[in-house]
């Protein structure tokens, strides 16, 4: 496994060569992708990942571009341990979910096995970029934020999303990307709302919120989905 974690040189080198240039960025449509509980420091709270599809649109100069009119929700209060913060944020990420509606996610348990847990992480992302991107007429440019989360992860994503009839041309890894493009900050806050609704209320009973946009990853194609898990685990497990 040491070889799967944050081993990043030649991957990363090729990746940020080839990352398109900002100006080739503004007039395309971006898939942002971010987590919530990426480091499992929260405890109780799965790892969330959100994709948030973004339209350019044209500014006041009559340019392309991705960024908004509004100031985005800050994240600290919805999973805090002050309990009239969290209802008083509750409130608010509910309101930045219906406005920011375009996205879809997924839900993962940790699991106690990092060859397991890598490997769902690959597939499900793919999965996610699938399903963000099913109803698009173009091409998008798709930035997951941070350093790929093991050596082979793009790889591994590739190849599930060549199974899908999907190219992988344009799906990126980059570092500090949800402080950089407006379309992964976005994701990071969306996936931190939906944590934050779901697990930072009072009470039980919490449901996921927009429970439509969240992928089933045993629903359809679980054939393909359970196929790619079993690859990937061969794949690391015989690498280490």
């Amino acid at each position: 496994m040491q070889q799967c974690l944050y081993n990043f040189v030649s991957s990363v080198v090729s990746i940020v060569s080839r990352f398109p240039k900002k100006s080739d960025l503004e007039g395309r449509v971006i898939i942002g992708i971010d987590e919530c509980n990426n480091g499992r420091s929260i405890p109780g709270l799965p790892f969330i990942c959100a994709a948030y599809v973004s339209h350019p649109r044209l500014n006041e100069q009559g340019k392309y571009t991705h960024d908004l009119q509004n100031k985005v929700i800050p994240k600290g209060h919805g999973l805090g341990l002050n309990k009239l913060k969290r209802k008083a944020y509750r409130k608010k990420a509910l309101g930045f979910l219906r406005e920011h509606g375009n996205f879809k996610y997924f839900a993962q348990r940790n699991s106690i096995d990092k060859v397991l847990d890598v490997s769902m992480r690959a597939s499900s992302t793919a999965r996610l970029i699938k399903e963000a991107s099913s109803f698009l007429s173009e091409e998008p440019i798709v930035i997951l934020d941070g350093y790929p989360f093991c050596r082979d992860a793009k790889a591994m994503i590739a190849e599930t999303l060549d199974r899908y009839g999907i190219g992988s041309d344009n799906v990126f890894f980059r570092k500090k990307a949800d402080s950089i493009y407006m379309p992964v900050t976005i994701a990071d806050r969306v996936a931190y709302c939906l944590g934050s609704v779901r697990f930072g209320g009072i009470g039980t009973g919490r449901k996921w919120p927009h429970r439509h946009k969240k992928i089933d990853l045993k629903g359809p194609l679980p054939e393909l989905y359970e196929e790619d898990i079993l690859a990937f685990e061969e794949k690391i497990r015989h690498s280490r």
